[in-house]
């Protein structure tokens, strides 16, 4: 098993005891859009850089686009 593999578990229980300690602050679907929008962030950069042994693949712009809309999405549900 590569080292990296271990990070899983570091940053599962670094992502729940964010998540259960932002959710009274800033609510249940803020904090699932930004796990989601985080999730699309970091899918962009592994793709790019072929992280993980996976194929490199180009940022297009249209791929920036969805991330940034997810992101504006985030950002409107917190100001509703």
């Amino acid at each position: 098993m590569p080292w990296w593999a271990w990070l899983g578990g570091l940053a599962g229980a670094t992502y729940v005891t964010t998540v259960f300690t932002a959710i009274p602050v800033i609510g249940a679907a803020a904090a699932v859009g930004f796990t989601v929008a985080g999730q699309q962030v970091a899918s962009v950069f592994v793709d790019r850089y072929g992280w993980f042994r996976l194929p490199q693949r180009p940022v297009s712009g249209l791929r920036l686009a969805g991330v940034l809309l997810l992101l504006a999405g985030v950002v409107l549900i917190k100001l509703v």
